[in-house]
């Protein structure tokens, strides 16, 4: 008969296996591994210490270099702030020297406000003592004016009388005389007080006779018969050979006036031109004017009323 053999149970076998192994003989690929291990484990340990030292001297050395730059920045920065601050002394002192002007340019304007209220008050002064001077100025000229014309109440004026040759006094009473005659008025020499040729251009071949009468009677017939004679010799101009002189020239009789009113009639006669007024007369010294046959008649006294006129002319 055939006998089976039996599997020993597996406990046997582990025992028996690990017998075996603890009394075999050591690996040898294991030993080497471990010592290989060591060796890489004491080659990492100096490694890793050199690494340490190279990181703690790059530290050390950035360290270094940091500090180097905190100091160079700390020394720039401390240079600039020495540098601000000799600036900002500098424009400290120029704005003290500044404030000292300011005030004394303060002080001098306000000597200066003073001195021109003073001026302003004495021009104020002066101002007003001028206006009362003109006004003194203009009241004397008036009175001076008046006197002229009181002076000239009995004078009148012959225009555009030719000039003769070795002229004498008696030659000019004796014009005054032929114009009386010429004018139908009784005329005596005792009624001429002064006769005179007023001057003129050298130039010039005629001039004016100024005759002074002795009233204003024999005044005003002498300029109503020249009045007359010229409403009825319309046509014909009395002239130079009518009060016996060779040359012929018309010749006007008219009042004696002030240089003052002879240049007021003349702008009153070029405003009577364009304005239409028919006539325009001096009389007694004064101007007259009247703008047609009837109307009542202005007496224009200066120019500045001559000047309102205008301007009220211009507006209607």
């Amino acid at each position: 008969m055939t006998s089976l053999l039996k599997t020993p149970p597996a406990r046997s076998l582990l025992s028996k296996k690990n017998t075996l192994s603890t009394y075999s003989e050591p690996d040898i690929s294991q030993l080497q591994m471990d010592e290989n291990d060591v060796t890489l484990n004491v080659t990492q340990r100096a490694k890793r210490q050199r690494t340490q030292d190279s990181v703690s001297d790059e530290i050390s050395s950035f360290k270094a270099e940091l500090l180097s730059l905190m100091n160079n920045f700390i020394s720039t920065q401390s240079n600039r702030l020495d540098k601000l601050e000799d600036h900002i002394k500098t424009i400290k002192d120029q704005n003290k020297i500044i404030q000292s002007t300011n005030e004394d340019i303060e002080k001098s304007m306000n000597h200066l406000s003073e001195d021109i209220r003073t001026l302003e008050t004495k021009i104020t002064g002066l101002e007003q003592e001028r206006k009362s001077i003109n006004s003194y100025i203009l009241g004397l000229e008036n009175k001076i004016h008046n006197m002229e014309i009181n002076a000239l109440k009995t004078c009148i004026e012959i225009r555009n009388v030719p000039k003769v040759a070795k002229e004498t006094k008696s030659d000019l009473y004796g014009y005054t005389l032929k114009l009386g005659n010429f004018l139908k008025v009784h005329l005596q020499q005792s009624d001429v007080r002064d006769v005179s040729r007023l001057p003129s251009k050298k130039e010039q071949d005629s001039s004016s006779i100024s005759i002074e009468l002795n009233n204003t009677f024999v005044k005003t017939q002498l300029l109503d018969a020249m009045k007359k004679y010229k409403k009825e010799n319309y046509s014909e101009q009395i002239n130079s050979n009518d009060l016996g002189i060779k040359t012929k020239k018309p010749i006007y009789v008219s009042e004696l006036l002030t240089p003052k009113m002879k240049r007021l009639l003349f702008l009153c006669r070029e405003f009577a031109k364009t304005e239409g007024y028919s006539f325009v007369w001096p009389l007694n010294g004064r101007i007259f004017m009247r703008q047609k046959e009837g109307s009542p008649h202005i007496l224009v006294k200066s120019e500045e009323q001559l000047g309102q006129m205008k301007r009220q002319a211009t507006e209607k």
